[in-house]
């Protein structure tokens, strides 16, 4: 695991240097909120068809490590070439063709991941832990660099990491199952069940919560009086409240569930972004954001789980490859499109309190789709077992006959 742990270390730690900046980029760039809505929302909409597509590739053709280099290689390019443009068209080609390139990267790592633990994949979140080591000081330390030497340098930073990033990717261990589909037999699969319908709901529904906070939480800061150097800040507080659901991840399954814990995080999402519009005084949102680990951390790891879960065989990159997509894809692309022009025409109290409404609506909807499908299966178990004991009663009579 420790070339995992290295590549979830630097991976992070390169990410850090721009998704929580980007909209202050676009800012310095000129650009309006309804703008930056647009490019917020453009990145996680081809997350939504890079994820999936690239797993799904990797789990026709099993060259899952061709995938990852090719995907870290073409994000770095794309990261500098974003550093050269200043007006909103050559902006949105550059950030779709950068999140493209990097959104197979989770999906193929935690795939790695989890096949290398085999049985004991409840210590996944050991190991993906590491990321959030590297997201955490990574943040404030650009938030710095940034205030005193441009906003420029982030992607400077994010090119140096994640080249070392890529040399770590060639020692993962990147095993395959032996078990070929045809492409795009996985995913289409896995659409048709209504397990993994109700599963992704849940994921959409909190990615929708991570896309506002993290694309417009940075903005509000500053409008209430935030350097960037407070916005990394923040930045590493959120990670430091992952560190303990991460590395208590297998216990918190085993007890709690999936499902219960899914839920459990979209309280929290309420909780935390109906929070963020009563704080004037920027320091305060520090204790806010100590919610992100019961909020992101722990649908992550229920989410994470629940996608091995339901896997076809063969298709377990797939699995988290559509998780993903979802979970930061499509969800994110809707609440980029929300968030900017929410915040731009109704302002940021409006854009938070209505989305804490969307994420308690979403728990208590799962909650009774969860209620109504055990009740389901306590009734088809009641009912086998009546079958079972008629069957059983007429060969008793058959034999006495």
């Amino acid at each position: 695991m420790r070339a995992a742990r290295a590549l979830y270390f630097t991976y992070f730690a390169a990410l850090a240097a721009v998704l929580p900046f980007l909209s202050l980029y676009y800012e310095s760039a000129g650009l309006t909120a309804s703008q930056i809505g647009v490019l917020a929302s453009l990145m996680p909409l081809m997350m939504l068809i890079g994820a999936p597509l690239w797993a799904e590739f990797g789990d026709a053709t099993g060259r899952y490590r061709l995938v990852l280099t090719a995907a870290l290689g073409l994000s770095i390019a794309f990261a500098l070439g974003l550093s050269l443009a200043g007006s909103f068209l050559p902006l949105a080609l550059l950030v779709a063709l950068f999140a493209f390139s990097i959104a197979p990267v989770m999906p193929l790592v935690d795939h790695a991941v989890l096949e290398a633990l085999g049985d004991k994949s409840h210590l996944y979140g050991r190991q993906r832990i590491w990321g959030a080591y590297g997201w955490g000081p990574a943040a404030p330390a650009i938030g710095w660099v940034t205030d005193r030497f441009g906003i420029d340098w982030m992607f400077v930073f994010y090119a140096a990491v994640m080249a070392l990033a890529l040399v770590v990717a060639r020692r993962i261990p990147l095993a395959t199952d032996g078990v070929r589909r045809r492409f795009g037999s996985g995913i289409g699969t896995m659409v048709r069940d209504v397990r993994w319908l109700a599963f992704l709901f849940a994921a959409f529904v909190g990615g929708i919560s991570l896309s506002v906070t993290l694309n417009f939480l940075p903005l509000y800061m500053r409008a209430i009086g935030a350097d960037r150097t407070l916005v990394g800040l923040g930045i590493t507080v959120a990670t430091v409240s992952e560190l303990p659901i991460l590395a208590f991840a297998g216990t918190l399954l085993v007890r709690l569930g999936a499902r219960r814990i899914l839920i459990a995080s979209l309280l929290a999402y309420a909780l935390r972004l109906a929070l963020y519009p009563l704080i004037t005084v920027p320091g305060w949102i520090l204790a806010v954001q100590l919610l992100h680990g019961p909020t992101f951390g722990a649908m992550w790891i229920a989410g994470v789980a629940y996608a091995k879960r339901l896997a076809p065989t063969g298709a377990g990159a797939a699995a988290q490859g559509l998780f993903t997509g979802v979970a930061m894809g499509l969800s994110g692309f809707v609440g980029g499109l929300y968030g900017g022009f929410t915040y731009q025409w109704l302002g940021p109290s409006w854009m938070f309190g209505l989305a804490a409404g969307l994420a308690l609506a979403g728990a208590v909807l799962l909650a009774f789709a969860t209620r109504r499908d055990r009740e389901r299966q306590a009734r088809s178990v009641s009912l086998r077992g009546r079958h079972s004991k008629e069957n059983v009663d007429g060969e008793a009579r058959d034999g006495d006959g």
